[in-house]
């Protein structure tokens, strides 16, 4: 299902994110032109959801907390530590992340009006952006979905009885759950911006690949009315070569723009979220190793669970790796058209490489760890060593 313009593919996201409080921004209208805003009553939503939060961690604390009790999972000091750990981690990140909401939501809304800026700009030479509805629809649904699911069930196990589960208190479990929601649904709109940014630099690359083999076949001599025919799908040949250059340095600049605000605005909450993900896989598998034949059911679920963060882990890691390449592509590309450019466009191809060479610079988590293609791999791994000191430190334990 391919939709009309950026608004359009991201409106599940803009409108989840104005529900939670976490960068809210709604469509306005200007004349006929539907553009992305935010005003004083999404600073309102933003210090609603704030007071709401508040009181119900301080209610949370008046009554039965299973966490700090330790009486909810009878499992071992260190599990409990993970577990409130997490909820720490859950509960303060909630109120710096509607902090740096207040602060930074016109950042995502000059982020999706830019964009559209582009593709107008790319739809004048011929090129249009395939705005793939279902793509956006499935990553911000899929870990809603997920949740839902994995919730259920441990409810139902609760109800039952069998496993001897305590319920959790109502208060306690809006806590948990706005807090994790809030932190998901901010890195599902990293992902989201950072495919919204790998699809324009795929098109740049796109376009010179076209410039490439346009200059191609003028050097041999063989442009036919038919080829040109081919080649008028991308880029329309009333716009000379250097024009179309000219457009692609201006649009690839501005994307470049539009990367570190993803890098500003994104890095605390990657930190919070992998902070999260990490001690919800190390205490899940801990759980199933040591429960698995007393609670079958919960086991089941906590399983889910670490599934559920290894994917948030790799969606995002995923996503910033691809958006990095593809911004790095450009300049091979780049390298190729000064084969067959002549001295005036080779002069602002070699520009063009500074500007990419300079300019191009992988997302970080505020400049303490890369989000690439490794960073999923380096959890994992410490994941699977605290595991391993863990199941060390029991097997000790039960030895003296």
């Amino acid at each position: 299902m391919t939709k009309q313009n950026i608004y359009e593919s991201v409106s599940v996201s803009i409108y989840i994110a104005l529900f939670l409080g976490i960068f809210p921004t709604y469509f306005s209208k200007i004349g006929k032109r539907v553009i992305l805003a935010t005003n004083k009553w999404c600073s309102a939503i933003i210090f609603t959801y704030f007071v709401l939060f508040t009181t119900m961690v301080y209610m949370s604390t008046l009554a039965f907390n299973p966490i700090t009790d330790g009486t909810l999972y009878n499992f071992n000091t260190l599990a409990k530590l993970l577990t409130l750990v997490v909820t720490l981690v859950g509960d303060l990140g909630t109120w710096a992340l509607l902090i740096q909401g207040y602060f930074h939501k016109h950042h995502v809304k000059n982020f999706f009006n830019t964009v559209a800026t582009i593709d107008k700009t790319f739809t004048k030479i011929g090129h249009k952006i395939n705005h793939n509805f279902y793509t956006y629809l499935a990553i911000n649904l899929s870990g809603p979905a997920l949740t839902v699911s994995n919730v259920v069930m441990q409810l139902w196990n609760m109800k039952r009885g069998k496993e001897k589960m305590d319920r959790l208190p109502p208060i306690l479990l809006f806590c948990h759950f706005y807090s994790f929601s809030l932190v998901h649904h901010g890195e599902t709109l990293f992902v989201t911006c950072n495919v919204v940014l790998s699809k324009r630099f795929e098109a740049i690359g796109l376009i010179l690949k076209k410039l490439g083999e346009r200059s191609s076949l003028r050097d041999k001599a063989r442009i036919t009315k038919e080829k040109k025919l081919a080649i008028s799908d991308l880029i329309k040949n009333s716009k000379p070569d250097d024009k179309v250059l000219d457009i692609c340095i201006a649009c690839h600049d501005k994307l470049c723009d539009l990367h570190d605000v993803v890098n500003k605005v994104f890095g605390f909450l990657v930190i919070v979220g992998s902070l999260i993900q990490f001690n919800t896989v190390v205490f899940a598998f801990c759980y199933c190793y040591y429960s698995i034949s007393i609670r079958p059911i919960s086991t089941l679920g906590w399983f889910f669970w670490a599934v559920f963060r290894i994917y948030e882990l790799t969606r995002k890691a995923i996503s910033a790796h691809i958006t990095t390449s593809e911004a790095q592509t450009i300049l091979h590309l780049v390298g190729k058209l000064m084969i067959h450019a002549d001295t005036h466009t080779e002069e602002k191809l070699k520009m063009f490489a500074l500007q990419i060479k300079h300019r191009t610079r992988p997302l970080t988590a505020l400049g303490l760890f890369p989000i690439d293609g490794t960073f999923a791999f380096t959890i994992i791994g410490a994941t699977t060593t605290y595991i391993t000191i863990i199941y060390q430190f029991q097997v000790n334990k039960l030895a003296c």
